[in-house]
């Protein structure tokens, strides 16, 4: 490996860790006030039962991530731009009928 691949190497590495950190600290803040995040959940209409299963996720997609997991198969699936079903309720509540923000 020539001394260039190595350093781009470890930027793919600092990269993926960094990005790893993101999901991390989501269920790590999710763990920490647990029933606040059930209760805002359940006020958009989530399950509370779904919660132990996005930290879950969150945690494993970290691992994945540093581990340089299938980057290629979620990035364009969760890159579209429709709301996928955790934030459906969400937006759901924010949009009106007319498909107008509430606020406006």
């Amino acid at each position: 490996m020539s001394c260039q691949n190595k350093g781009l190497a470890v930027f793919d590495l600092v990269g993926r860790v960094l990005l790893a950190f993101i999901f991390l600290f989501a269920a790590l803040g999710k763990i920490e006030d647990y029933d606040g995040t059930r209760l805002y959940m359940m006020s958009y209409g989530v399950p509370g039962a779904l919660l132990p299963v996005v930290i879950a996720v969150e945690l494993l997609g970290s691992l994945v991530r540093v581990r340089g997991g299938p980057a290629g198969f979620c990035g364009p699936r969760l890159s579209t731009g429709r709301p996928r079903l955790p934030a459906s309720p969400v937006h759901r509540h924010q949009i009106g009928d007319d498909g107008h923000h509430a606020g406006d």
